[in-house]
C-alpha cells in the first residue's frame, strides 16, 4: 500500500490495535537512522481502551528510538494515535519485522502485539563504509586547495560508484564529477580540487545489488595551518625542507662519496661518515641534527664555509638485513621558524657481520664435514679403478658439508638484497 505522500507502508490488522509502519524503506542503510511512523488504531468495536507501554525490538542489532512515543496514552475505541521512531539496524541484513512488539496494557493486563511477519532488507551503507577525509593544503587569494581522500573500509563491492559536488560555484578547478566502475573494499580515490568555500557539499551514489544507494553530506574543510605555526615548508607535498645535502664516508684520509640509489643514500654499519647540509635560506641561524639514535655523532666544528653546516656521525647497524633509515635535521631561521628536514639513508651491514652469522649457522654441518674429510682422506687408495668400486660415497657427499659456511654467507647475502626490495 503507498500513502497519498508516496511512500510505500507495511500494515498490520491484530485484535487490539490496526498498526500500519509508514517509511521510505529505499532508504533502510546499515547504520543510518530511517524514520518510521507507528499508526495506531483502535477499532471502534473493541471495548475497554488499551494503554501504550512501550515499543520493542527483540533483534539485537535493531535499534529502536521510542522517546517520541507517549508512554501510557490511552487509546480508547474508534481513537487513532501516531508517533516517529528512528530505526537504525546496525548491519547489513534481512530484518524481520515480526521482532519488532508492541507493549500494552487492558485492564491492567499486559499483553504483547507483533507486527507482521514482513522481511526488510537493509542494505550497506556508503556513509559508514566510505571514509572521507579532507585536507587544506594551502591558500591563495581567498581559494584553497584541498586534497580528497576516499578510503573504502567496509566489506561491500559498490558499482558504479559516482561523487559529485552539487554547488556550481564551489569548485572553480578540479573534476565536478568522479566516477568509478567499481569501487571495491580497501581501494582509495584521490580527488584534487579548488574551492572557494571550506563548507564544501557532495553527493555520493552507487549500485547495491539491483538498487541505487545515495548520500550526501557537507564537509567541513579546516583552514591551512599558518606558516607561523607549521613546523614543516610548503615546498612538496611530503611537507619536508629542501637544502643541498652530502653525505661522504670520512673513514679514510680523503673523504670518499656515498653511493646513491636514486635519492637513498648506502651507508655501511661500523664507517662514519661527514653529512654537509647548505640550506637554501639566506637567513639561517643554526642547524642542528635530531633523533640519531642508535647512530652516535661525533662533536665537530658543526659550521663551514660558504654557509654550510658539516657533521660527523658513525652509522651503528643493530640489525643483520639492510634497512631503511632516516636522518633528520632543523633548521632555525632568525625569525625564530623551524624548518625539518629528512636524509633517507639505507644502512647496510659489514661482511665481517655476515661471516659471523653465517659460521654461526653452519658451525655443526662443517664440523661434520671436515671428520668425513679426513675419513675420505685416510682410506683413499692411490689406484682409481679400486677408489671407484670400494669407494663409500657416502663419505664425499659429507666432506661436502665444508662449504656450510660460504653457502650460508652467499643465502644471506642474497636473503638480504630481495627483502629490502620487498619492502621497497
Amino acid at each position: 500500500m503507498l500513502t497519498s505522500n508516496g511512500a510505500s507502508t507495511i500494515e498490520k490488522l491484530p485484535s487490539a490495535l490496526n498498526v500500519k509502519l509508514t517509511a521510505d524503506w529505499q532508504k533502510a542503510y546499515a547504520g543510518e537512522s530511517l524514520l518510521v511512523t507507528f499508526d495506531l488504531t483502535r477499532p471502534t468495536s473493541d471495548d475497554p481502551p488499551v494503554r501504550l507501554l512501550t515499543v520493542r525490538s527483540n533483534d539485537l542489532d535493531v535499534c529502536l528510538d521510542t522517546d517520541m512515543m507517549q508512554e501510557g496514552v490511552e487509546i480508547r475505541p474508534g481513537e487513532r494515535y501516531c508517533f516517529v521512531a528512528p530505526l537504525r539496524v546496525l548491519v547489513p541484513k534481512v530484518v524481520d519485522l515480526s521482532k519488532i512488539e508492541i507493549v500494552l496494557s487492558t485492564n491492567g493486563i499486559i499483553s504483547r502485539q507483533s507486527l507482521d511477519a514482513r522481511k526488510l532488507s537493509i542494505k550497506p551503507s556508503l556513509k559508514q563504509e566510505i571514509d572521507i577525509r579532507a585536507d587544506a593544503l594551502f591558500e591563495h587569494k581567498g581559494s584553497y586547495k584541498v586534497l580528497l581522500t576516499l578510503t573504502h573500509r567496509g566489506a561491500t563491492t559498490f558499482r558504479d560508484f559516482a561523487i559529485s559536488f552539487p554547488v556550481e560555484l564551489a569548485v572553480s578547478s578540479g573534476k565536478k564529477t568522479t566516477q568509478r566502475t567499481e569501487f571495491p573494499p580497501g581501494n582509495h580515490e584521490l580527488i584534487e580540487l579548488v574551492v572557494n568555500q571550506l563548507d564544501l557539499d557532495l553527493a555520493m551514489s552507487a549500485t547495491i545489488g539491483t538498487q541505487r544507494a545515495e548520500w550526501s553530506e557537507t564537509l567541513k574543510i579546516k583552514p591551512p595551518i599558518s606558516r607561523e605555526s607549521k613546523r614543516f615548508r610548503y615546498l612538496e607535498q611530503r611537507g619536508l625542507a629542501q637544502d643541498d645535502v652530502k653525505i661522504s664516508n670520512c673513514d679514510g684520509e680523503k673523504d670518499e662519496p656515498t653511493p646513491r640509489q636514486h635519492s637513498t643514500y648506502i651507508v655501511r654499519a661500523g664507517s662514519k661518515y661527514r653529512i654537509t647540509i647548505k640550506p637554501k635560506q639566506s637567513n639561517v641561524k643554526a642547524v642542528t641534527l635530531m633523533n640519531l639514535e642508535p647512530h652516535r655523532q661525533i662533536p665537530t666544528n658543526a659550521k663551514v664555509r660558504d654557509s654550510a653546516w658539516s657533521f660527523e656521525v658513525e652509522v651503528v647497524a643493530p640489525n643483520l638485513l639492510r634497512r631503511r633509515d632516516q636522518f633528520y635535521y632543523e633548521i632555525l631561521t632568525d625569525k625564530d621558524e623551524k624548518l625539518t628536514g629528512e636524509i633517507p639513508t639505507c644502512v647496510v651491514q659489514t661482511s665481517v657481520r655476515f661471516w659471523q652469522a653465517a659460521a654461526a649457522l653452519g658451525l655443526a654441518t662443517t664440523v661434520q664435514g671436515f671428520t668425513a674429510f679426513a675419513r675420505f682422506i685416510r682410506d683413499f687408495d692411490a689406484s682409481p679403478l679400486k677408489v671407484a668400486s670400494e669407494t663409500d660415497w657416502n663419505n664425499p657427499l659429507k666432506a661436502s658439508l665444508l662449504l656450510s659456511i660460504p653457502l650460508a654467507w652467499v643465502g644471506l647475502k642474497c636473503f638480504d638484497w630481495v627483502q629490502y626490495q620487498f619492502r621497497k
